[in-house]
């Protein structure tokens, strides 16, 4: 999906910014939801610790009062993501103007993202929200703490977060590090 992303012409996506690999990024480095990510402004990143303030507070942000955390961003996120605005949202539509924050709205980047994803050969049980479970696998292959997964998900209960945390080879965190993906809080801890 990434791979996609990053050529989207090639699946038939307009977006010459690549603002869409930019969603996709932070949401499977980070776990957040599409509303949460759509809703993050750059003021809340923290460059110094790679990590960023979601606000579970703001209409469209998120569901629960839990969901309000700070995220943590991998490195190869952070260097995926590439520049961001100066100022105002972090995350932009291609045409450049901000995503309207309103609950459910996932399905605002619904049809590049479908065409996304038949480029890269994955079903039509794929779409934005699935990155939050890809996330929540990732994150317990490499780091295995259950409390730190409910805290950087934002999750209040521990069955919800086993909901999202997906069955995965013993290889898988692995794997990602071969990738250039490390979900540890410092890369080499």
């Amino acid at each position: 999906m990434i791979s996609v992303a990053v050529v989207p012409e090639l699946a038939g996506v307009r977006d010459p910014d690549r603002r869409i690999l930019k969603v996709i990024v932070f949401m499977v480095g980070t776990g957040c939801g599409p509303g949460e990510t759509y809703a993050v402004r750059v003021e809340d990143f923290n460059p110094s610790t790679n990590e960023v303030l979601v606000r579970a507070v703001e209409p469209g942000a998120g569901k629960t009062p839990a969901r309000g955390r700070w995220v943590h961003l991998p490195p190869k996120a952070v260097a995926l993501l590439g520049e961001l605005p100066t100022g105002g949202r972090a995350f932009l539509k291609p045409d450049g103007q901000p995503f309207t924050l309103r609950e459910f709205s996932g399905g605002q980047l619904s049809k590049q993202f479908r065409k996304l994803c038949e480029a890269a050969s994955l079903g039509p049980d794929v779409v934005q929200y699935t990155l939050r479970h890809t996330w929540a696998t990732w994150f317990s292959a490499q780091v295995g703490d259950h409390d730190l997964l409910l805290d950087r998900g934002g999750w209040a209960k521990s069955d919800t977060a086993r909901k999202y945390r997906k069955k995965a080879p013993a290889d898988l965190a692995d794997r990602l590090y071969d990738h250039g993906w490390d979900f540890r809080a410092r890369s080499g801890q």
